[in-house]
């Protein structure tokens, strides 16, 4: 599988900051099969997720970055026979853009996310959350 990529991107123009400086070389993946393809190469690799806990230097990020895009974006609820629905969220989807699909779904369980500016992969990592409560109460 052949992935595009990008050479030398400010980091400014993607961040949640705005600050920091080239990113060596940035993939845009959109799918499981891109993410995997480029984790078999066996390169390092960075997640970049929505950058709102990375400071960048000036020097920027060397080596290979990801942004999460397409499928890692996805919001899907599965209903299950006889239980509730689940949903299902990509990594890449940021925090708000969750927090008002399940608003306007009348959908509670995760106030502990509102303010936190990044996106449900690096919450989940970080097990982010607030006096209300973790992520981990909810995954």
């Amino acid at each position: 599988m052949s992935l595009e990529f990008q050479e030398n991107i400010p980091y400014k123009e993607l961040g949640y900051w705005r600050i920091g400086g080239p990113v060596q070389t940035l993939f845009r993946l959109r799918t499981a099969d891109e993410l995997s393809s480029l984790c078999e190469r066996g390169d390092p690799i960075h997640i970049l997720g929505n950058g709102s806990n990375m400071l960048v230097a000036d020097e920027g990020i060397s080596g290979n970055s990801v942004l999460l895009e397409g499928e890692f974006k996805a919001f899907e609820i599965r209903e299950q026979e006889n239980e509730q629905g689940h949903l299902y969220v990509g990594a890449g989807m940021k925090n708000v853009v969750l927090l008002n699909r399940l608003k306007r779904l009348g959908w509670t369980g995760l106030s502990s996310l509102a303010g936190i500016p990044g996106t449900v992969g690096g919450a989940i990592r970080m097990n982010a959350g607030s006096i209300l409560g973790e992520i981990c109460d909810a995954v």
